[in-house]
C-alpha cells in the first residue's frame, strides 16, 4: 500500500475511534441523565410517601403510615429521617419487635446518636426492661445531639428520665436526676412548675417549693403554681400557707380535685389545731375537746366491727385509757396546764393511729387531727 493509501487509512481508524468514543460518551450522559432522573423521581417519591405518612400519623391511621414509611425507604434507602419514622409508627402500632430492629440496625450505624438512644430507651421502657432502658436514657442525654434546641432537647430527655424513674418506684435515683435538672433551669413559668410538680412526685416539697415560688415571681396569678405551691407548704406543715396559695389559685378558677382536697384539709387542720398562735385558753380547751371526741367517737365505731370486738385488746386497753381521762381533758385546770394540753393530744394521735390499723385511713376531720398531733409531737 502506497503512503497516502496508509494516511487515509489512518485518518479513517482515527475518525472511526473518535465516533465511537464520542457515541459512548453520548450513550454514558444519556444513561447517566436517566439515572439521576429516576433517583431524583424516587427521591421525590420518597418524599411524598415520607409527608403521606406524616399526614397517616396525625390522622391515628398508623397501620396505613407503616406502609407509606416502609415506601419511602423503598425509595430513599439512605435517609435516617425515614428510618425513625418508620420505627416510632411501628412503636406506636405495637409492632415493638420490628420497631427495636429498626433502631438496632440504626444504632450500629451511629451508637452515639442521642435519638437512636432515646427510641431504644423508649422500647426497652415499654417492654419492661429497667436496666437496658436506664442505660439507653443516659446515652441519649450524653450522646451526640445535632441540629437546634440541644440544650432544651436534653432537658425534655432528663424529664421522661424522671418520669420514668418514679413510675418504676425509684424516688432516689429520679431525685438525683432532678437537681441536676434544676441546675440549670431556664427562667420559665412552664419550666419551674414541671420542675416543682416531679420534686412533689419524689418526695422533697422543699425545692418543689423553691420551683413554684419562682414561677410565682414570673407569673403572680399562674394557677398550677399557686396551687403547687399551696401542695408543696401542705406537705411541709406550714398549713396556713397552703391555705392562702390554694385559695389564690381558687379565686382564678376551679381548683381540680385533689388540690380543692388539700385546700378543705388545710381549713380544717388551722380550725382545730389546740395549739395555734393567737386563740385563748377557754378556745384552746374547747379545740382539744372536739378532738377528742372525734377520734373516740371513730375508735368507738371500729370497735363494734365484729372482726375487732375479739381481737383487738390494744385498742380496748386505749378506749379504757381514753374514758378514764375523758374528766381531765373537759375540766378547766387544761386552760393553764400544758403537760395536760400535750398529753391529750398525744390521746388524740394514738386513738387516731390506733384505729388506722384495724379500721383504715382517716378521713376528713380525722385525718386533719392526726396531722395536727403528729405535727406538735414531731412525728410529722
Amino acid at each position: 500500500m502506497s503512503e497516502p493509501d496508509t494516511s487515509r487509512a489512518l485518518d479513517r481508524g482515527v475518525l472511526l475511534l473518535t465516533l465511537l468514543v464520542a457515541i459512548a460518551v453520548g450513550l454514558f450522559l444519556f444513561t447517566r441523565s436517566v439515572a439521576l432522573r429516576e433517583h431524583r423521581m424516587e427521591i421525590r417519591l420518597a418524599g411524598i410517601w415520607y409527608n403521606t405518612g406524616e399526614r397517616q400519623i396525625g390522622a391515628g391511621a398508623i397501620d396505613e403510615a407503616i406502609d407509606s414509611f416502609r415506601r419511602a425507604i423503598a425509595n430513599d434507602r439512605q435517609n435516617r429521617k425515614y428510618a425513625f419514622a418508620l420505627a416510632d409508627a411501628l412503636a406506636a402500632g405495637n409492632h415493638d419487635q420490628e420497631a427495636e430492629q429498626t433502631v438496632l440496625r440504626l444504632h450500629e450505624l451511629d451508637p452515639a446518636n442521642a435519638e437512636i438512644n432515646l427510641d431504644l430507651a423508649r422500647l426497652a421502657a415499654k417492654r419492661g426492661d429497667f436496666p437496658e432502658a436506664l442505660h439507653s436514657y443516659e446515652n441519649a442525654i450524653y450522646g451526640h445531639w445535632t441540629g437546634t434546641g440541644i440544650d432544651e432537647r436534653q432537658r425534655e430527655v432528663r424529664v421522661e428520665l424522671v418520669r420514668f424513674l418514679l413510675a418504676n418506684q425509684q424516688r432516689d435515683r429520679a431525685l438525683s436526676e432532678l437537681l441536676i435538672l434544676n441546675s440549670d433551669l431556664p427562667e420559665a413559668v412552664t419550666s419551674h412548675v414541671e420542675a416543682g410538680d416531679l420534686f412533689l412526685q419524689a418526695g422533697d416539697p422543699q425545692h418543689g417549693l423553691q420551683n413554684f415560688r419562682e414561677a410565682i415571681k414570673l407569673d403572680p396569678h399562674n394557677p398550677p403554681a399557686l396551687s403547687g405551691a399551696g401542695e408543696a407548704s401542705f406537705q411541709l406543715g406550714d398549713y396556713s400557707a397552703a391555705e392562702r396559695d390554694l385559695e389564690a389559685s381558687r379565686d382564678l378558677g376551679p381548683l381540680p380535685s385533689p388540690a380543692q382536697q388539700t385546700l378543705s384539709l388545710a381549713q380544717m387542720v388551722l380550725s382545730a389545731d389546740p395549739l395555734a398562735r393567737g386563740i385563748g385558753a377557754k378556745e384552746r380547751q374547747q379545740r382539744l375537746m372536739a378532738g377528742y371526741q372525734q377520734a373516740f367517737q371513730r375508735m368507738q365505731d371500729c370497735l363494734t366491727r365484729p372482726s375487732i370486738q375479739m381481737d383487738a385488746p390494744d385498742m380496748h386497753a386505749l378506749a379504757t385509757e381514753a374514758a378514764t381521762t375523758r374528766a381531765g381533758i373537759q375540766g378547766k385546770r387544761i386552760r393553764y396546764d400544758p403537760d395536760l394540753l400535750r398529753y391529750g393530744l398525744d390521746l388524740i394521735y394514738r386513738m387516731e393511729t390506733t384505729t388506722n390499723i384495724h379500721c383504715g385511713e382517716p378521713m376528713g376531720m380525722d385525718e386533719a387531727l392526726l396531722l395536727i398531733a403528729s405535727k406538735r409531737d414531731g412525728r410529722q
